[in-house]
């Protein structure tokens, strides 16, 4: 089970002694003795067992306690990973229970947090399944997602509301940045990136939210603030309009929103998958329009170029005097 493998692959440091375990090892091991010899140290009636526990449980002590938060935050990276905003959040942590006979087990227990489903009307649209945003933490369980609007920037009264996401806003979010795991997106970006938002050009109740991944930026949650909730109702990806990197590349290389679907520069794939990172010209562009870290994330991951003649393609539709006027754009100073 992907629970156990994780729980295998969590390496506990034992610095006193030079070793490692495992979380898995821990809980069926050190844990139970470090119980055991605690009981036997305050009862021990010889002065052989007395210094044996004044000698080990220190060093059990420290290799418990400083693993601590780096363990729960191991557990939340596997129960966030496995989390979907649309379909249910899990949340687990770690405890020693006491168990029948005085001896101990580790015990992990796994809560599964269903959604929250709500219906939102957009604009000259029907409405649409709009789901709350959540997030396991680290010693806290789970947690719903509130936001201030006058913290983000808008001219409203002080006081935390609900956070959003319409159906259409994730699927927008995972064709235009489709990683996956298993074959479902993973929605553990979306949580982080929503629980502490970065706020881009929040005005009349709308704002956009920069989504991050390895703080690297992949595009941005359009919301709207309707007085009792947040509700983000699309998701735009980098290079999209209204974007701050798609007004530079509209301003650079003259490319509309047809233009940028047509040569696929609104989705990740041609930046990680296609061999337009290939192209010491096109790249230069794309750096300086605020891409350039999709390029080196790609190259950095060592991501296999599926897509070829998409630089090509993009050198004959964008044409030689866009392409200079742009390149001298750059080199001329501002």
């Amino acid at each position: 089970m992907a629970l156990d493998a994780a729980l295998d692959s969590i390496q506990l440091e034992l610095p006193q002694v030079n070793a490692s375990v495992s979380l898995a090892e821990c809980g069926m091991f050190l844990g139970p003795i470090h119980a055991w010899l605690c009981r036997a140290g305050r009862r021990a009636n010889t002065p052989g067992m007395k210094a044996l526990a004044e000698k080990i449980i220190p060093v059990l002590d420290a290799a418990m306690s400083e693993q601590q938060i780096f363990v729960r935050a191991k557990l939340l990276c596997v129960a966030s990973s496995f989390s979907r905003i649309d379909n249910g959040f899990f949340c687990c942590c770690f405890e020693h229970k006491r168990m029948k006979g005085g001896r101990f087990r580790l015990v992990i227990p796994v809560k599964v947090v269903p959604p929250q489903v709500d219906r939102v009307r957009r604009s000259g649209h029907d409405s649409l399944k709009a789901y709350r945003v959540g997030i396991p933490l680290v010693g806290r369980d789970f947690q719903w997602l509130r936001w201030d609007p006058r913290a983000l920037g808008l001219k409203r009264p002080a006081g935390e509301h609900p956070v959003l996401l319409t159906s259409h806003a994730l699927r927008q979010y995972e064709k235009r940045v489709p990683f996956y795991r298993d074959s479902d997106p993973i929605h553990d970006s979306i949580m982080l990136s929503l629980y502490e938002p970065i706020v881009v050009s929040p005005s009349n109740d709308r704002l956009m939210v920069a989504h991050e991944i390895w703080d690297r930026r992949f595009g941005y949650w359009c919301f709207r603030f309707d007085g009792q909730q947040f509700v983000a109702d699309t998701f735009l990806f980098l290079t999209m309009d209204g974007t701050p990197e798609g007004d530079r590349l509209r301003k650079h290389l003259k490319l509309e929103r047809a233009d940028r679907e047509r040569l696929m520069l609104d989705t990740l794939d041609s930046f990680l998958a296609s061999d337009i990172r290939n192209d010491n010209e096109l790249v230069l562009i794309l750096t300086n329009c605020g891409c350039g870290h999709l390029f080196e994330f790609a190259r950095k991951a060592d991501f296999e170029i599926l897509i070829t003649g998409s630089a090509e393609y993009a050198r004959q539709f964008i044409g030689p005097d866009r392409l200079n006027n742009a390149l001298t754009l750059l080199s001329t100073p501002s």
